[in-house]
């Protein structure tokens, strides 16, 4: 898919995928959170991003645009609620796999889906599930399926360093050890810094 092309469908998307985990989320306190005009500047931000990245692209395979998207959107819901939603990691997992066939390239999806989420759902059992939660590592699936195993393990690396730049920050501020921190940003980040890097590197 052309890059402009893409840069064009990430909004729609991501809206759709941001409807989505409201509709999940209705009826309960959560859903009030997401509507709030913060969550959307949140959604917003990224999806600019996220556009900008589009563009540089000469081409990308239809997975790794939703991958992208279901990481922005993750992102904006994470900072918002502290929760990343199935509705949003699934549905976007499922169409990679499906859109990895068609391009004959299942085998890549599939062992990126099994590296990356292997890789946080190791971290989930070592962590004693506090560190990651299990939405981040349907998430990092995602994100492997949608940018094969080097680029999703590259992705996984920029979070892991912005996230313990982030973090020691918040100690030197007199942050609690414990203190709660919604990584689903930073694996955006690390998605979208890795997309761009494969083009300007």
């Amino acid at each position: 898919m052309n890059g402009i092309v893409c840069a064009a469908a990430a909004p729609a998307i991501n809206a759709v995928l941001y409807s989505g985990a409201c509709k999940y989320a209705a009826g309960s306190s959560v859903r009030r959170t997401l509507c709030r005009a913060s969550a959307f500047a949140v959604l917003a931000a990224g999806t600019a991003l996220e556009c900008a990245v589009l563009i540089l692209q000469r081409g990308m395979p239809a997975g790794m645009l939703v991958a992208l998207s279901a990481a922005v959107v993750c992102a904006a819901t994470d900072a918002a609620t502290g929760y990343v939603f199935d509705v949003v990691t699934l549905s976007a997992l499922s169409f990679s796999f499906c859109a990895s066939t068609f391009g004959h390239a299942l085998p890549s999806s599939l062992a990126g889906a099994a590296a990356c989420g292997g890789l946080y759902y190791v971290l989930y059992i070592v962590t004693g599930r506090r560190g990651i939660g299990l939405g981040d590592v349907k998430l990092a699936a995602c994100i492997g399926a949608g940018l094969g195993v080097a680029r999703g393990a590259e992705a996984a690396g920029v979070a892991f360093i912005a996230g313990g730049c982030w973090a020691a920050v918040l100690l030197m501020r007199g942050a609690r050890r414990r203190s709660e921190m919604r990584f689903a940003p930073y694996m955006a980040a690390g998605a979208l810094t890795c997309a761009a890097w494969s083009v300007l590197a």
